[in-house]
């Protein structure tokens, strides 16, 4: 998958992983989310964010980090 750079913008910093789903970094009433989404165009084909996806808190997100070295285990023992 090609690398898309981070961008900034009144969202918050976006970060691609695909032609559908990025993760946003953003603050929401003064609270620091780390946001994991897919996307979907509108009839204008204009992109906008779906339901699908989570929320996560600073403190969510890093425990999440904490467990990356298992879940890549996990997933090379699956390939």
């Amino acid at each position: 998958m090609p690398k898309r750079p981070r961008q900034v913008n009144e969202a918050g910093s976006e970060f691609y992983l695909g032609p559908k789903k990025r993760i946003t970094v953003r603050a929401w009433k003064g609270v620091p989310l780390v946001d994991i989404r897919e996307y979907w165009k509108d009839d204008e084909d204009v992109e906008k964010p779906s339901k699908k996806g989570i929320s996560l808190t600073a403190d969510q997100f890093r425990d999440l980090l904490k467990y990356a070295d298992e879940i890549s285990n996990v997933l090379d023992s699956m390939e």
